[in-house]
């Protein structure tokens, strides 16, 4: 049978099956690229924060002691006489079975 496609943003956390004993063959972690817990990271922010997350680009990620991937969002750029207040948005996810660690957007 043919499965119904989903939008990505219109997934609830509860909806995520659980991930913590997935590993590909040869046991890396599930979360194994920058581009995918990037790709999580924009899910999250935005269902959490709403449209606004999208002016926060680009995206920065790094992989931290080759355990958590550490995304941060960029301040948006108005122009010389515009000052942003408030800070980028933040994550952190498990390479492992891809749990959000935490999440933070400063207003």
């Amino acid at each position: 049978s043919q499965k119904e496609n989903v939008d990505i943003y219109d997934l609830k956390p509860d909806d995520i099956p659980d991930m913590s004993e997935c590993y590909d063959e040869y046991g890396n972690g599930y979360i194994q690229d920058a581009h995918t817990a990037a790709d999580i990271a924009r899910i999250v922010w935005k269902y959490h924060y709403g449209e606004k997350i999208e002016e926060y680009t680009p995206i920065g990620c790094m992989l931290k002691d080759d355990s958590i991937w550490i995304i941060k969002g960029t301040q948006p750029y108005y122009g010389p006489d515009y000052i942003v207040m408030g800070g980028e948005p933040y994550a952190e996810i498990s390479k492992k079975d891809g749990r959000i660690l935490k999440i933070s957007f400063p207003p």
